[in-house]
């Protein structure tokens, strides 16, 4: 009787502590989540604001400006006018902010439309995997020129110009199909919007197209031929400046006759 008791006390003990282990192997203590400081959430930029479409928008036509000018001075040497430095100065600083604006601005995540990615950590790292090498590299050839443009000579310190047309993929957003149709859609849609809502309570004609079809149909074909007339002009006026930099660059003799020293 005695040892049955004995025995009986024993395994509640291991059952006693064997609970005890798994409590304290299941429970873990609360680990205090991380929370974002408030000013790292209110320097996150929505690109599809007002402001932010402007710039982007400006960013655009720069790099068109910027890639043109970079075969030109190529070709004749640096601007020598104080206007088109102070223009060109202008323009690189711009593309300057623009990387730090890219730091700082959410994108959509690719696997889910829906979910847009404000961390900044994710935003650097996904910048850094897609176009800041070319936009870093190409804003090296402002203050490279600047800085080698006595050591080398000035046909050779022209050629670091070229670096710019690293820019050339900013420009293809001006040939998007998909993104024009986007934006006309989304601005008509806004507008049909307002229209709903400045005619409420009042009776709407019905013969009245408020969606523009027909308008958006004309746009989208206007903006084929603009893409192609566009990709016309800087293919000719690339091959034109690239055949001048090759023909100037093998070109030695000044006496003998060529393409170059009669043209």
């Amino acid at each position: 009787m005695h040892k049955e008791g004995n025995d009986g006390n024993a395994d509640q003990q291991k059952k006693d502590i064997s609970l005890t282990m798994q409590q304290q192997v299941t429970h873990q203590p609360d680990v205090p989540k991380y929370e974002k400081p408030e000013f790292l959430e209110k320097i996150i930029l929505n690109p599809h604001s007002k402001p932010m479409a402007m710039f982007i928008l400006l960013i655009i036509l720069f790099a068109l400006i910027s890639t043109l000018l970079a075969a030109y001075f190529a070709c004749f040497g640096p601007p020598e006018s104080e206007g088109l430095k102070i223009f060109d100065a202008i323009m690189e600083v711009c593309f300057i902010t623009d990387i730090v604006r890219t730091f700082l601005t959410q994108y959509v995540d690719p696997r889910d439309p829906r979910k847009r990615i404000r961390d900044l950590v994710k935003i650097a790292r996904n910048y850094a995997q897609n176009s800041f090498f070319f936009d870093f590299v190409a804003c090296l050839a402002w203050p490279v020129h600047y800085a080698l443009k006595d050591e080398l000579e000035p046909e050779t310190a022209s050629m670091i110009y070229l670096l710019r047309l690293l820019r050339l993929g900013k420009i293809l957003i001006l040939m998007n199909l998909q993104v024009f149709t986007s934006n006309m859609r989304s601005w008509f849609r806004h507008k049909l919007i307002k229209t709903i809502e400045n005619q409420k309570g009042s009776e709407c004609p019905k013969t009245k197209d408020n969606t523009k079809i027909k308008t958006q149909i004309l746009l989208i074909k206007g903006f084929q031929v603009f893409r192609l007339l566009l990709f016309i002009l800087i293919l000719s006026y690339f091959l034109g400046t690239l055949w001048y930099i090759m023909t100037k660059q093998t070109t030695n003799y000044d006496d003998e006759w060529t393409f170059y020293n009669a043209y």
